[in-house]
């Protein structure tokens, strides 16, 4: 986080990356810190200590004694030891959630351990008996979770009978319920005293009154018996002394108590009265209630003598209301620490404030306070700590008012926090008073003065940020002492002057931050001394001259931006992770000692004037690198491929150089890869379409570069879901760009940065919401982007040669901002989808071949401010709406029908256009425009002019004027008549203004109501809505008329079928009719043949439209797409389809339908797409097809189409693809002497697989030059392999699978990417002459023989090996593993490879099957493989223990090691299991030995799959026991065979035809009885009671059987 250190740091997650190493132990000033999670990394070492510090923490802790910690994981590491020992405190008070499974604690814990634990202290009062308590989640538990517990009983609703009678007085059970309940053992031992008590006493009383009797019945039996009497005598003061100081010592004990109500009532009624000063639900109402003491809420503290509150914390606590001046709070006099962070708080802070003078502690930060600090803060003289940061607070006194008088009585502050405020004054000149100031923070401010140097005084002095303000003036550190001091941060002032060798007295820096400002000179020698010191920031300053050697061994160094010349020679290691030089003046070639850096994470040298080539040995930096920018400098040669380890890089720019060659395909391995920057060098390839599958990439620029073909071709993967900003302009693409090209763009369709962001965006640098630099054309300027927000999202193609119809996935992009397709060959018309896109800043489609008319509806766009329509065969008018009026007027020219351009360009660029310019003749018939009018109104406006002239200006006498005053009668009448119909005419000429016409509104709205379904109707359809019903969503009109003629109900749950009466059929006037994955049910009504103007009709993706298609459709004599596949239709297609003789676009595929293709079909001279795919048609294809001279695609895959190869389709130039698979057709393929150049071919892809063609591959398949994929396997190809195929040069992808070709394969396919060969008879290799470019490569099955073929070893991009079933021989070579980097699928399998398997899996990381079985080998599983954590099939051959390490593997699914030799037990005692993955394991026949333990199979949790009545648990099992066979329909088909050699199994009888044993009665199962009688703690006592009266009566007579004589004597002396 750059510019924040780590004291004012509040969260810092870093979970989930790849971090190694031990935890610096750097958290001793992170005293703010509330958060951190550094979890999922590969962190080793000790836990850092320092975390004590950190008071505020709520996460990721070590130890009790922080007062904050609310949740702690540790889960998954080593730790170890016991989690108590005798002499801890246990401390963990606000714990509420901790984790430390998996690791490797020991020990027992006593009862006391979670007695602090008081977040989790929630006490219940159940009854504490040993039931299965009664209620709904326990009756709902199966019976296995509560069996093998010996005493536990009422199991008869979960499990059906009781498992075990109740207990007896031998059971008790521990019940913790509270801490106020006691258990059945303290009761009987508490019973038992009492007990032994009372027996003594009644033992003396009864002695003392009946000895007469006593010695007459016992006396003369055993003289001991006397002396025990008379004993008991004596003993009788004994008993009641026993029994007072028994009950003395009870009540001492109960008076010294300390009472359990600690808090006074003043201070609970003022908390209660400030709780309800807000509305807030973060308070529990049980815990902050009267009842309670109120020392042991929730937030609160108290004095343990007094009872005063004394501290309270409501941090991160939703209070949103501001403190009132006379709040209940200011009468907690004696409160000493005071938070309120991040709690809402609106207003000002409140005077009162100042009479709590017991503050120590202060914390107002993160919230909307406003305005001054009041003055009677300076009343807190004992405050040590205060933090108002991340505030409005607004000062605009100079020092010399308030700030000065705050300030000086606050003598004993060590925390002084205003960052992120608005103060705009001077700190005071002296400052040398804060003697225990130790964190001074107020950056983010407007301070302003000299530098404060009399701050460095303070001895205590840790860390000072003075960023972000207006400072002035050079720095100096004059009779300082503050050698404590960690952070120095003076960025983003106006310092100036040479860095000061008094630096070097701070001895313990650890990071020092200058950035900018105006220092100048050269770094000070005097910094070497500050052997402490990380972190040295220095850019955008102007310093100069050569860098010292010293900075080397810093962890970061920025030097950006200066003038740095050179660079010292490094005299010793050097330890820099974050290197940036960049915008210096560095030359000459790259620093070879920068390979030498092992830790480097960044390397920033853009912008200098570095030349040569990109040295190879940088790959020994790239494991660690995550940046890595060379962009703006002279580099030359190509990029070397050094990133097969790069699993880190994030960011890789090296745009703005010389570099050519080919794109470094080794960037596959960079799986964390986010941006990518090629811009302006002169690499030249074909588009990189495998980047698609870096599942992060967000940024991809390969502007201004020589690369080539298409950007799409039929069978590649889309990928490409996390891209933000594409920019592939000034190259060479070629090609169209498929329908549903980008479908899988999501980044584009919805934005995902959550509210989490935004909220980090408030307090800390915007850079959070930035990537990297880049340049790109924005709104018509080539404008350079210094930072790219993460909302923004861009396409730009511009400069290239793409051709077709602008794809419709495009529509998809909902936060697209920017889209530029201009300078290519895009044509047809301009696509209304893109009015979808409603976050559109700028569009430009200028310079291509678009037609028709603008869409009205792009001026609906609200964010669109830039637009370019120019140089393209555009016609109509331009659309009316304020985005386009805005333009200007380059941005229309050059197209010749497009007029209305009088407002942007002041003049008319266009005549009115004529009716043969105008296409559609139901237009023309409807549309009147005001100039007509014009024209009609000149000549009654000429004629009236005419009569009025001569009426006044050949008048010469009031006489003659009387004479003439009928005729002048007659002509006003004339003339008024002209003028009403002039008038008229010119009403009746103008356009409305989009009035939706009354039958039309109707017909809609009547539509609607045919459907049950609301979600049609977003928009309100309806009489009452104001909305003109040309504006309701999925609806167009003419905007002359008001005509609907347009109806999109796309993606619109209509669900109810199509009426032949339905009032749709009443809009006459439409032209497009979309109801695409709208649910539409039945049939296709006849009546559809009516809407006679239809073009365009769209019913596709309607699974449960049935039936057949209409004949009618044969009189939309307009329709020029029609769009009817992935349907349920049957039947065949009707011949009156020929009728349509218009239409361009024809797709029926995925239907039901059969028969034969018409006649008529050929009639359709005009298609340019055909899709008949995934029917059942029967027929053969029309014998002359080259009348479709415009087709370019042409798909009747998946049909039963049969007959000759169609020899003249392959006349049509135009042609792009081709797909005639699965079908059956017969028959060699020959291609037709055509009369087109092979140059001027376009097709691109051919699919003729799983037909039945035979013969050889012609040699005429050479003259489609452009030709990209060919699929012909499985068909009965015979021969070798065409040498003219090497002239496809464009060719990436061959299928020749399940054929019948042999021979040698030539070396012309080693460059392309993909080569299936499998299941044909070939038997060698031609040596390769190139560079192999192969990514998949499937030879299985063929005869190939021989060693491994040595060149695989040399294809680096290989992703997919397949030499499975040939006869190749010899061992494996080490050399594979230049390959097994990037391999997903090695299939070795059915050789004769012998030896053993090298161990080469170290950076197998992409693996995922992985199979040499069936081959000679032998010796011991190479352990490397667990490195392959992506692995999901092994099945190997070894002699071996069987390898548990495999376990560790998260995604193994299947493991086949059968018919081996691997040897040893599958278990034992110290190996996890692991397995959780795996669905499929074969072990068999090899020599494993051993048992199996009961939770063997506990982990393999991709095999569980629970039903209810299973059982997870097995009872022990005694060998003599007799067991029923089950009854159930699959014992009973099985055979007598299946259950013989079980001596004690019986019930054979249904299956064998006889009793194979008998039940023997002493064995019948028993019923064990429940008891009904519960046991309590009195029932202990009662029971112990009787114990302790016999212990009594035994006691009393052992004394006095002591005391024998003299019990004889009295009892003489009595008789006597």
């Amino acid at each position: 986080m750059p510019g924040v250190p780590l004291v004012i740091l509040k969260s810092w997650f870093c979970f989930n990356n790849s971090f190694s190493g031990v935890i610096p132990d750097i958290f001793a000033n992170a005293t703010k810190l509330r958060s951190l999670d550094i979890s999922n990394n590969q962190l080793e070492g000790k836990f850092p200590k320092s975390l004590i510090n950190c008071k505020h923490l709520q996460t990721n802790s070590k130890t009790g004694s922080l007062p904050s910690l609310h949740v702690l994981i540790l889960r998954s590491n080593e730790s170890y030891g016991p989690l108590y020992h005798r002499h801890m405190s246990i401390g963990f008070q606000s714990l509420r959630v901790i984790d430390t499974s998996h690791n490797d604690f020991i020990g027992n814990l006593p009862s006391k351990y979670f007695s602090n634990w008081r977040e989790m202290n929630t006490l219940t009062k159940e009854k504490d008996d040993g039931n299965v308590p009664r209620s709904t989640q326990f009756q709902r538990q199966k019976c296995s979770s509560f069996l093998d517990n010996p005493g536990l009983y009422g199991f008869e609703d979960i499990c059906g009978r009781s498992h075990v009678p109740n207990p007896t007085p031998k059971q008790p059970e521990e019940v913790s319920e509270s801490e106020e309940q006691m258990f059945n053992w303290i009761a009987a031992g508490i019973a038992y005293g009492p007990d032994l008590l009372c027996g003594l006493v009644i033992g003396c009383i009864f002695t003392s009154h009946n000895q007469e009797w006593f010695a007459e019945n016992f006396g003369r039996r055993n003289l001991k018996v006397t002396t025990i009497a008379h004993m008991m005598t004596r003993s009788h003061c004994y008993c009641f002394y026993g029994i007072f100081t028994i009950y003395f010592s009870l009540l001492i004990h109960t008076l010294a108590s300390a009472p359990l109500n600690l808090c006074q009532h003043d201070q609970r009624d003022a908390l209660l009265e400030f709780r309800d000063e807000f509305v807030i639900d973060e308070f529990d109402p049980s815990r902050w209630n009267k009842s309670s003491d109120c020392c042991l809420w929730k937030h609160v503290k108290c004095d343990d003598k007094y009872g005063q509150v004394i501290s309270l914390d409501l941090h991160d606590t939703f209070l949103n209301s501001s403190l009132k001046i006379n709040s209940s709070l200011f009468r907690l006099q004696y409160l000493r620490h005071l938070n309120l962070s991040s709690c809402n708080l609106q207003g000002k802070i409140p005077s009162s404030l100042g009479n709590l003078s017991h503050l120590t502690v202060v914390d107002l930060s993160f919230n909307e306070l406003v305005e001054m600090i009041p003055s009677s803060l300076g009343n807190l003289s004992s405050l040590t700590f205060l933090d108002l940061s991340s505030n409005e607070l607004l000062y605009q006194n100079t020092l010399s008012g308030n700030i000065p008088i705050l300030l000086a009585n606050l003598t004993k502050l060590s925390d002084i926090s205003l960052y992120y405020n608005n103060f705009s004054s001077t700190l005071p000149s002296d400052m040398s008073g804060f003697h225990y100031l130790e964190y001074f923070l107020v950056s983010e401010n407007s301070l302003h003065g000299p530098f404060p140097k009399s701050l460095f005084s303070s001895p205590s002095l840790q860390l000072v940020d003075l960023e972000g303000n207006h400072f002035t003036g050079p720095i100096e550190f004059a009779n300082t002492s503050s050698s404590e001091l960690q952070y120095l941060g003076l960025s983003r002032n106006g310092f100036d002057g040479p860095i000061p060798e008094s630096i070097s007295v701070f001895l313990n820096l650890v990071e020092l931050d200058l950035t900018y400002n105006n220092f100048t000179g050269s770094l000070p020698k005097s910094i070497s001394k500050l052997t402490s010191l990380t972190d040295l920031k220095l850019s955008n300053n102007k310093l100069k001259g050569e860098v010292p050697s010293f900075v080397w061994r810093f962890s970061t160094m920025i030097l950006s931006h200066n003038l740095f010349s050179s660079f010292e020679n490094s005299s010793q290691e050097t330890l820099i992770q974050m290197l940036d030089l960049s915008s210096n003046s560095f030359e000459g070639p790259f620093p070879q000692w920068i390979c030498k850096l092992k830790r480097l994470s960044l390397l920033d040298l853009s912008n200098n004037l570095f030349n040569g080539s990109i040295p190879p040995c940088l790959r020994n930096s790239i494991v660690s690198l995550t940046e890595l920018n060379l962009s703006n400098n002279s580099f030359s040669g190509t990029v070397p491929h050094i990133f097969g380890d790069a699993t880190k890089l994030e960011s890789l720019d090296v745009s703005h150089n010389q570099l050519h060659g080919k794109f470094p395909k080794s960037l596959i391995n960079c799986t964390a890869l986010q941006f990518v920057n090629m811009e302006s060098n002169k690499i030249k390839d074909k588009f990189p379409s495998w980047l698609g599958s870096l599942p992060f990439l967000h940024v991809l620029i390969l502007k201004s570069n020589e690369f080539y073909g298409p950007l799409y071709h039929r069978h590649m993967t889309m990928g490409f879901q996390s891209l933000r900003v594409i920019d592939v302009s000034h190259n060479d693409f070629t090609g169209t760009l498929a329908p549903h090209y980008f479908s899988t763009w999501r980044e584009m369709s919805i934005f995902t940065e959550g509210a989490y962001m935004a909220n980090l965006l408030r307090y800390y640098s915007s850079d959070l919401l930035n990537y990297r630099s880049m340049e790109m054309v924005n709104k018509g300027v080539d404008t350079r982007f210094q930072r790219i927000r993460r909302d923004f999202r861009a396409i730009d193609f511009s400069g290239n040669r793409i051709y077709g119809k602008i794809p419709e996935s495009l529509c998809l992009l909902k936060e697209l901002r920017l889209l530029n397709l201009s300078g290519n060959a895009f044509s047809n018309n301009i696509p209304r989808f893109l009015a979808n896109l409603t976050k559109l800043e700028a569009l430009d489609l200028s310079s291509n071949k678009l037609s028709g008319e603008i869409p009205q509806d792009l001026g609906e766009l609200s964010f669109l401010s830039y637009m370019n329509f120019s140089h393209n065969l555009l016609q109509g008018p331009l659309p009316r709406g304020t985005q386009f009026q805005r333009q200007e007027c380059s941005s229309f020219l050059g197209n010749p029908g497009l007029y209305g351009l009088e407002d942007i360009c002041q003049e008319s660029h266009s005549s009115n256009p004529t009716s043969r310019q105008r296409k559609e003749s139901s237009e023309s018939e409807e549309r009147m425009f005001s100039w007509v009018a014009a024209a009609i109104a000149y000549g009654p406006g000429v004629f009236c002019g005419l009569v009025v002239g001569h009426i006044f200006f050949t008048s010469h006498s009031q006489e003659w004027f009387i004479a003439k005053r009928d005729i002048m009668t007659r002509s006003h009448c004339y003339c008024f008549s002209g003028i009403i119909i002039s008038l008229l005419i010119h009403t009746l000429a103008s356009p409305p203004l989009h009035f939706c016409l009354p039958d039309q509104r109707d017909a809609l709205l009547e539509f609607k109501d045919e459907f049950p379904t609301d979600e049609s109707d977003p928009i309100p359809w309806n009489k009452s809505s104001s909305t003109d019903c040309c504006f309701w969503k999925g609806v167009t009109c003419d905007d002359r008329s008001g005509q609907v003629i347009s109806l999109n109900l796309f993606d619109t749950l209509l669900n109810g079928s199509l009426k032949t009466n339905s009032s749709l059929f009443r809009l006459q006037y439409l032209r497009h009719l979309n109801f695409s994955y709208s649910y539409l049910q039945g049939e296709i009504p006849s009546s559809l043949g009516n809407l006679s103007r239809l073009t365009l009709v769209d019913l596709s993706h309607n699974d449960l439209l049935i039936g057949e298609i209409p004949s009618s459709i044969g009189n939309l004599s307009y329709l020029f797409y029609l769009q009817l596949s992935t349907n349920s239709l049957v039947g065949q297609v009707p011949a009156s389809i020929g009728n349509l003789n218009k239409l361009q676009v024809m797709s029926l595929g995925q239907n039901n339908l059969n028969g034969t293709i018409p006649i008529s079909f050929t009639n359709l001279t005009k298609l340019y797409h055909i899709s008949l795919r995934s029917n059942n048609f029967t027929s053969t294809l029309p014998s002359d097809m080259s009348g479709f001279h415009s087709l370019e695609h042409f798909d009747v895959s998946n049909n039963s189409f049969f007959g000759p190869f169609p020899k003249s389709l392959f006349s049509i130039s135009s042609l792009q693809t081709v797909s005639l698979e699965t079908n059956h057709f017969t028959g060699p393929i020959e291609f037709p002497n055509t009369s087109f150049s092979p140059s001027l071919a376009k097709l691109e892809d051919l699919f003729l697989a799983s037909n039945k063609f035979d013969g050889l591959i012609p040699q005429s398949i050479s003259k489609f030059l452009n030709l990209q994929t060919l699929y012909l396997q499985n068909n009965n190809f015979t021969g070798t392999i065409p040498r003219s195929i090497s002239k496809l040069a464009n060719l990436y992808v061959l299928d020749l699978s399940n054929n019948m070709l042999e021979g040698e394969v030539p070396s012309c396919l080693w460059r392309l990417t993909t080569v299936t060969l499998s299941r044909n008879f070939f038997s060698s290799f031609e040596n390769p002459l190139q560079e192999t470019l192969i990514q998949a490569l499937d030879l299985n099955s063929n005869s190939f023989r021989g060693p491994f073929p040595s060149w695989i070893c040399k294809t680096r991009g290989l992703s997919f090996l397949d030499l499975s079933n040939n006869l190749f021989n010899g061992s494996f070579p080490p050399c594979l593993r230049n390959s097994i980097d990037s391999l997903t699928d090695l299939i070795l399998r059915n050789n004769s490879f012998s030896g053993t398997l090298p161990d080469m899996f170290a950076n197998a990381t992409e693996l995922r099957s992985f199979d040499v079985s069936r081959n000679q080998l032998e010796g011991i599983l190479p352990k490397s493989l667990i490195n392959c954590k992506a692995i999901q099939l092994v099945n190997v051959e070894s002699k071996d223990v069987f390898p548990s390490w495999l376990g560790s593997l998260p995604s193994l699914h299947v493991l086949i090691l059968r018919s081996n030799e691997f040897y040893g037990p599958l278990y034992h005692l110290n190996v996890s299991v692991g397995f959780q993955s795996l669905r499929v394991i074969d072990i068999s026949h090899n020599g494993f030995t051993g048992t199996l333990p009961p939770h063997w199979f506990s982990n393999w949790r991709e095999m569980t799959k629970m039903r209810e009545e299973d059982d997870p648990y097995m009872a022990d099992i005694i060998n003599d026991s007799v067991f029923y066979l089950p009854r159930g329909t699959q014992f009973q088909r099985q055979s007598c065979s299946s259950f013989s050699d079980n001596s004690r199994l019986f019930g054979l009888e249904e299956i064998c035809g006889k009793n194979h044993g008998s039940l023997p009665a002493t064995q019948q199962p028993e019923e064990v009885l429940d008891s009904e009688e519960q046991l309590f703690n009195w029932v202990a006592a009662a029971i112990a009671y009787g114990p302790g009266l016999f212990c009594g009566l035994v006691i009393g007579h052992i004394f006095t059987s002591c005391y024998h004589k003299s019990w004889s004597k009295k009892t003489q002396s009595h008789h006597k």
